[in-house]
């Protein structure tokens, strides 16, 4: 369930002493790292558990009420499949479930998930939509989606990314496997995706492999506004803003990332006022308190309003008093929209030089080219170049050969003139040039 779950029922208790007077909380924990697959089906063997019977006798709580008699809330910290499994379950038994962290579009599908609340305040499914109302903004019709292979996380997002953009026409995006193992690999990845687009997405659960690309980029010379790139907030090891600053404060940061920071956009989400709930997050891991510690309070709120009529109240109409609503909470404000998913805003922060650190509300300060930059590759100009010259050298060798007969001409008239002097002249016949 989650140390976070255990400390915002604490507080939620003191907040609302009336609804919290009779409850009961029915864990489901299984230690140790599964994969979302994995998870999902362990998310079965928690719904036996929830529902189970005895010889068709309703289970009783710890205190002593039937199972029937009390108004149920699902709190899932699971993935989006996971989420989608307990929403089917909610559907059918008509109870509210709240989906911490997913943030999979299925779950917008209020035919099927009435009952579910998709609450993630790291939407993936957001920052496809962002990007790709970037790419109409600037009128770009093609991408690079460089993926690393460093956790789950990733494979999500680059999923959700190409399943945005089937529901989108006249984007062209191709996928690559990120390898930022060496400055080799990199470069060559750099070279390879420039044939394609000079808009490049990547995706990385380490922050640290945005840097490195990014002084392989200044040493390809791609640093000079005609390429841009986004970078998706995955960190698992920090967010590469904080990194980034961090850099700067302890003048570390190498001069060919400083070159090439400003033609990146670092996505980032809301962030978070830690200050404010600084009691709670010396109570729990730095992972719970960035995922989970919005859900128990908002929910509580939300019931303790409804307290008198959760007798009669059905699982999709109390998931329907979420909908277009703003919680203010100590740590951020938390927006609900009309269909019952939390509104996670996205940050498009680019890198100031001067003053050496992000901004997201100004004005795009760009180098080189005009911004925003063409997304048509570099080698198109490179070949259109050539095309030119070779139709100049074309039409220059024909006027050589012109002006060469042209010189031997005035050379004989003039040897014709002056013969009698005892002038000697070398004489260049045109009818004697031969152009290979």
């Amino acid at each position: 369930m989650g140390s976070a779950y255990d400390v915002a029922f604490v507080d939620a208790r003191r907040m609302y002493p009336d609804l919290f007077r009779s409850f009961s909380i029915t864990r489901h924990f299984v230690p140790g790292t599964f994969t979302c697959a994995d998870a999902t089906g362990e998310t079965t063997v928690a719904l036996s558990e929830l529902f189970s019977s005895r010889n068709g006798e309703l289970q009783r709580n710890s205190s002593g009420l039937d199972v029937d008699e009390e108004f149920r809330v699902i709190f899932s910290p699971g993935c989006s499949f996971e989420a989608v499994t307990l929403g089917d379950v909610g559907r059918e038994e008509d109870i509210t479930v709240l989906a911490s962290v997913a943030s999979f579009g299925l779950l917008n599908d209020k035919r099927r998930f009435p009952t579910v609340l998709p609450f993630a305040s790291t939407s993936y499914n957001n920052l496809a939509v962002a990007f790709i109302g970037i790419i109409h903004r600037h009128g770009w019709t093609s991408f690079n989606l460089a993926c690393e292979k460093s956790g789950p996380a990733v494979e999500v997002v680059c999923d959700i990314l190409r399943q945005a953009l089937t529901t989108v026409q006249g984007i062209n995006a191709i996928s690559y496997v990120l390898d930022t193992f060496s400055p080799e690999t990199i470069e060559k990845f750099l070279t390879t995706s420039l044939a394609h687009s000079t808009v490049t997405v990547l995706a990385s659960m380490n922050p640290q492999s945005y840097i490195r690309v990014l002084e392989a980029v200044f040493h390809t010379g791609m640093a000079n506004g005609d390429n841009v790139f986004y970078l998706l907030p995955l960190g698992s090891y920090g967010q590469f803003d904080d990194i980034i600053l961090n850099l700067v404060s302890a003048n570390e940061i190498s001069e060919s990332l400083l070159h090439s920071l400003p033609f990146a956009f670092s996505l980032t989400f809301e962030p978070i006022n830690w200050t404010a709930i600084s009691v709670e997050v010396d109570q729990m891991t730095e992972q719970s308190r960035s995922v989970y510690n919005i859900t128990v309070p908002t929910v509580s709120h939300v019931l303790n309003e409804n307290l008198l009529n959760l007798a009669t109240m059905s699982g999709t109409q109390f998931t329907k008093k979420f909908y277009n609503r703003t919680f203010e909470l100590p740590s951020r404000t938390v927006s609900v929209n009309p269909i019952g998913a939390r509104i996670s805003q996205v940050y498009f922060n680019q890198f100031d030089n001067q003053s050496r650190s992000f901004k997201d509300d100004s004005p795009v300060l760009w180098y080189g080219t005009a911004y925003p930059p063409t997304d048509k590759p570099n080698w198109d100009w490179h070949s259109s170049n050539e095309k030119i010259t070779r139709i100049t050298v074309a039409v220059s060798l024909p006027l050589i050969a012109l002006l060469f007969a042209v010189t031997a001409f005035s050379a004989w008239q003039v040897k014709r003139k002056h013969d009698n002097h005892g002038w000697d002249f070398w004489v260049l016949l045109g009818d004697n040039l031969r152009l290979d």
